[in-house]
């Protein structure tokens, strides 16, 4: 006998109003949320909100989030890395290494060059506060980059520094090295420079149209002309 469609609907529905917040399995559909703290021993907690939960949400924001997958804790990941969703992996790249971190171990660098592939295809661990653990390691970046912004666009991800003014530029690490890269086949390139601005860019790009939401004229025009000749 088939099950009724309607009532399988209204059960969905149902549980969605009562749970509109509850985790879901990496397989199912997720939305994805990586929260920054600003202060305390962990700089930043992951977690998964199943999509159709989120959609049929009444807008009540009272209910807390669900327990989280993982967490960063600043003494054990880079804190404000890059990160870039491409296809079902989530890119996390760069950070500035806490000084507690460094005092621990003194041959680690202030910045990161590391990048970590999350994969969300994949059964999670139990919750963890050292994600390196399941984290795949990915390759590294030619430079260091501090609070990247990022860009996916055609199957590529476009990484730049967040600070485009002529003493950022000019700065020692982390701005030494190529201060734009592109992630391609699983290799981190360097690309051309920037211009050099005077002032902090802010916002994301989504080049998808393509659509800017940067206000810079300049730095739309570049971003533009940069992507679309690969």
């Amino acid at each position: 006998m088939q099950p009724d469609s309607h009532a399988c609907s209204r059960k969905r529905k149902r549980r969605g109003n009562r749970h509109s917040m509850e985790a879901a399995p990496p397989l199912s559909p997720s939305v994805i949320l990586f929260y920054n703290h600003r202060s305390g021993k962990v700089s930043c907690s992951v977690y998964a909100l199943n999509t159709a939960a989120v959609l049929e949400d009444n807008g009540d924001d009272t209910k807390p989030l669900p327990p989280p997958l993982f967490r960063f804790e600043k003494k054990k990941f880079p804190i404000l890395p890059g990160y870039a969703a491409l296809g079902s992996k989530i890119y996390i790249f760069g950070g500035m290494n806490s000084a507690e971190a460094c005092k621990d171990n003194p041959a680690l660098e202030k910045y990161s060059s590391d990048t970590y592939v999350f994969d969300t295809t994949q059964h999670l661990p139990p919750p963890s506060d050292d994600p390196k653990a399941f984290l795949l390691k990915g390759p590294s970046l030619n430079a260091p980059k501090y609070h990247p912004i990022s860009v996916v666009f055609k199957g590529k991800i476009y990484v730049f520094p967040s600070r485009f003014s002529c003493q950022a530029m000019l700065s020692k690490t982390p701005m030494l090295g190529p201060k734009c890269e592109l992630l391609d086949h699983g290799l981190w390139t360097a690309l051309p420079d920037p211009p050099l601005l005077d002032q902090h860019v802010q916002g994301r790009l989504d080049i998808q149209s393509p659509v800017s939401l940067y206000k810079d004229a300049e730095f739309h025009h570049f971003v533009l002309r940069l992507i679309t000749t690969f």
